[in-house]
């Protein structure tokens, strides 16, 4: 699979940080979405962004990166950097993919990140297995419902509510953005922006910075227009 990981870095360390971020831009495979100096930041970076993989120190001011980690529902795959190699076991307690003890040699480096990309290609093959029965269930209200893949059209951030659009009828649910583009298969669907998802088999055309779904405008972000757009047309795009 030649797909990146998107990784953060969260350290408090100012030469930790640089050094672990110098090493994730030599690998082809991670991309880097942001650094984090605190908790606090990453949690924010994480309900805003789908990350794969976060590279977490344990030492930070306000909370610790393991009681961090242990709030998370939805844990990207982690990487612990510390500069104490006592904090290992109970690092592993919490299903992280590696520890590193400062500072960390490249090679020590290497082999962690090689592991968090084996870890993600196997879930990725388990994902579209599951996915092969095409249907989520969410909660609206205080009734569960059934939504086929095939009748969505569109998701619409509500903060921590989201609006999902389907062929007959809108739900509402309390969840994030993220929570569903974790869950939904990526060949079906695309993020246009940082407030909504789209089927990709329900665009019906492309107008300069928007795509059209239903009659509804949807305005792709600017900063990965390109990518997005040549993700939607695939291979069935016609041109002279």
């Amino acid at each position: 699979m030649s797909e990146k990981l998107k990784t953060i870095i969260v350290d408090d360390e100012p030469v930790a940080l640089r050094g672990i971020e110098k090493y994730v831009k030599e690998i082809k495979f991670l991309e880097l979405v942001g650094v984090c100096e605190n908790a606090i930041d990453a949690n924010v970076m994480l309900n805003e962004h789908s990350v794969d993989l976060m590279f977490l120190d344990i030492e930070m001011p306000k909370i610790t990166g393991l009681d961090f980690l242990q709030s998370l529902k939805y844990k990207p795959i982690t990487i612990v950097t510390s500069a104490y190699p006592g904090f290992a076991v109970s690092s592993y307690e919490q299903d992280v993919i590696d520890y590193l003890v400062k500072p960390v040699p490249f090679e020590r480096f290497l082999k962690a990140v090689n592991k968090a990309k084996a870890y993600y290609d196997l879930s990725q093959i388990k994902k579209e297995l599951v996915n092969e029965e095409e249907f989520i269930f969410i909660k609206c209200d205080k009734k569960i419902e059934k939504v086929f893949f095939d009748d969505i059209l569109y998701i619409e951030s509500l903060h921590n509510y989201v609006a999902v659009y389907t062929t007959s009828v809108k739900f509402i649910t309390y969840l994030t953005l993220k929570n569903l583009e974790d869950t939904l298969p990526k060949s079906k669907f695309i993020k246009v922006q940082k407030s909504f998802i789209v089927s990709i088999d329900k665009v019906s055309s492309i107008d300069e910075g928007d795509v059209i779904i239903d009659k509804r405008r949807i305005s792709i972000s600017r900063a990965n227009k390109d990518e997005i757009i040549k993700t939607i047309l695939g291979n069935n795009f016609l041109k002279r």
